[in-house]
């Protein structure tokens, strides 16, 4: 089976245009981690706990949608502390050129306030709107009575984005500070911007928004987490948060954010709340919808993650709405252990506020063979750790992935309890020596929900995108990834890139893509690839010589996929595709090598469809015709 090609156009932008369109949608679609959409929350720009110095960051926005588009992006200070109608409007809007389907912009600290600490993007048509005028944004939205919150609320409803009619844009942050602990060395750390399928939806019963995130340390090894919470509503809101240390079943402690005004961004201590050694979950409660990015500091390293929406079940064990934010299967296409001094934490996280989750973990070498698996139970809304070092028979020198299932259970004498849901973060460290006390390096990402990666076991539908599949109205798996930038050593940004691109499908075959590479005038070149099941490829541009230093782009497209499905008679019911990517960015000086934690990743986004064919990525340009493809593939 044959697919469109995927390609990208623009300087410093990259997608992956892979086996099969991406997994589209029918109205909603469980929710995706990370997720484009016409407007992005950045909770945090130029600020890193304990940072005496300015913070340098970048933002990395592309256009993943059909047409043609602009990007605003509104610049918010410091959180005043409290709500309207004493709290200000956004101090500054940048505006971006006009951007092709696939092409990118960037902005760096540089170019932009020093005093923005946190962000909201939104694209528009340059038709119908003009991005300098300010006062008309704040007409029609109704400044600042209505903010750009997407999900209903008491007595009131979304903002409406239809006067600006944007295209989908995928959005991340790159930051990079001066080490608190030696001035001479740097810490980094990156993240996925919130849109709004992952902000969360009103929960009717409970009267609020909910949020999970999977791992926060109060002095913990050195140790310590900082959460960067926005308020993407349309009013004033509290903030509760409620901790729960590994391994408690038994309460939380509970701390208080007591006003956060709409699209202001407030920074919260966890060590300001939680006595010390705390390592654990937490559980966040608002009346409006958020964005939430979690940083783990220590004086030497810089990890970021996001905070996952809840699933939103009106009875346990029954339907949930089609909107959610955890999964019974997560994939993570990149681990380490004990390569180059790389080791890895997962943390797996029980999004269910009533019973315990049995979660399984299998740990896959870069071929998808199986090394071996783990057991065990999560508290409700609580967190349990897989520390690959202590894992048994895993070899060292380990490069692979990993998949985190959520399992039902029963006990003699009670009914079957369904299987709750999951969110999950991979924490990868590099240590200077074998006793593992102080990292040097470190990344952590979001493990990937099944509905954004590979329906387990054998996909569902037709494989296609014209198929209904279950209730969960997505299809078969994930076939275009975007991943805003792409860049070689020697760019002016300093920035290098290494991608882990993983076939989730465990069917035996195989799935053949192509990596496009472009600069900012078009097509340079192609680079064909192929993954068997569950198998791992790891790109380093270091090695890609052909590249351009200056400027390096890419997009990826399919070539066939063999992974077919048969009926119990027997009959061809589909050919199923899945693929997940992370992204990890080194800041790489031309002249010297730059000491500290200069690494920083991020999750390629899945491209889906929005509710709407209309709306479907589409990246201008040609099919490849790669090794062992028997002709030229039809057009959709």
């Amino acid at each position: 089976m044959w697919c469109d090609a995927r390609l990208i156009d623009g300087c410093q932008a990259l997608a992956l245009g892979l086996a099969l369109s991406a997994a589209t949608v029918s109205g909603q679609t469980a929710l995706a981690d990370p997720t484009p959409g016409t407007y992005v929350q950045l909770p945090v720009l130029g600020e890193v706990a304990g940072a005496s110095q300015p913070v340098d960051w970048i933002i990395e926005a592309q256009n993943v949608g059909a047409t043609r588009t602009k990007i605003a992006l509104l610049l918010f200070a410091q959180s005043p502390g409290f709500c309207e109608p004493q709290v200000q409007a956004p101090f500054k809007m940048e505006c971006t050129g006009l951007l092709k389907p696939g092409s990118s912009w960037i902005w760096t600290s540089n170019q932009v306030s020093r005093a923005a600490r946190s962000a909201i993007a939104f694209s528009y048509d340059p038709l119908t709107w003009d991005c300098l005028d300010l006062d008309a944004f704040r007409k029609a939205g109704r400044w600042p009575q209505s903010w750009p919150g997407v999900n209903m609320t008491p007595g009131g409803f979304p903002f409406d984005w239809d006067p600006f009619a944007g295209e989908p844009i995928a959005v991340e942050i790159v930051r990079r500070s001066p080490s608190e602990s030696d001035g001479t060395k740097v810490i980094s750390a990156a993240y996925s911007g919130v849109s709004a399928m992952m902000d969360g939806r009103y929960d009717p019963i409970f009267g609020g928004f909910a949020y999970y995130a999977p791992v926060v340390y109060s002095g913990f090894m050195g140790m310590n987490s900082w959460l960067y919470i926005q308020n993407s509503g349309s009013a004033c809101t509290s903030i509760e948060l409620w901790f729960k240390a590994q391994d408690d079943c038994l309460r939380a402690q509970v701390c208080e954010v007591m006003a956060l005004a709409p699209g202001y961004s407030e920074r919260f201590s966890v060590a300001g709340c939680i006595p010390p050694g705390f390592v654990g979950s937490v559980w966040i409660r608002a009346s409006q919808p958020l964005g939430i990015v979690v940083d783990q500091v220590s004086p030497s390293i810089l990890m970021s993650y996001n905070g996952r929406p809840a699933s939103l079940c009106f009875a346990f064990g029954g339907h949930c709405a089609d909107l959610e934010g955890g999964s019974q299967a997560l994939y993570g296409p990149l681990l380490y252990r004990e390569q180059n001094g790389w080791d890895t934490r997962v943390y797996v996280q029980n999004m269910s506020g009533i019973v315990a989750a049995k979660v399984k973990v299998y740990f896959l070498d870069h071929k998808g063979g199986i090394i071996t698996t783990l057991v065990d139970w999560v508290c409700p809304r609580g967190e349990q750790t897989f520390y690959l070092p202590l894992v048994n028979n895993l070899p060292a020198q380990y490069v692979g992935a990993v998949r985190v299932e959520s399992q039902g259970w029963e006990t003699p004498g009670d009914s079957l309890t369904t299987a709750p849901p999951l969110a999950a973060v991979a924490e990868l460290l590099q240590y200077a020596s074998a006793a593992r006390t102080t990292p040097v390096q470190a990344v952590a990402y979001n493990l990937f929900p099944q509905e954004q990666g590979f329906v387990w076991q054998v996909g569902c539908g037709s494989g296609a995108p014209t198929a209904w599949c279950s209730w969960y109205n997505s299809y078969s798996g994930v076939g275009l990834i975007a991943v805003p930038s792409f860049l070689q050593r020697g760019n002016s940004l300093q920035v290098q890139t290494e991608l882990a691109v993983q076939n989730l499908v465990p069917k035996p075959g195989f799935t053949d893509f192509a990596v496009f590479v472009y600069d900012q005038n078009g097509l340079l070149d192609f680079v064909c690839e192929k993954l068997n099941e569950k198998q791992v490829e790891y790109i380093d541009l270091s090695t890609w010589g052909w590249i351009s230093p200056a400027c390096g782009k890419a997009a990826t497209s399919a070539a066939p996929r063999e992974h077919d499905v048969f009926d119990s008679h027997g009959q061809f019911v589909r050919n199923v595709v899945g693929l997940a990517a992370v992204k990890v960015e080194r800041f790489v000086p031309q002249t010297t090598v730059a000491p500290g934690d200069v690494a920083a990743a991020s999750e390629g986004f899945p491209i889906q469809y929005y509710g709407k064919p209309s709306s479907a990525s589409d990246f201008e340009g040609v099919t490849p015709l790669c090794p062992g493809q028997p002709g030229p593939p039809a057009q959709p």
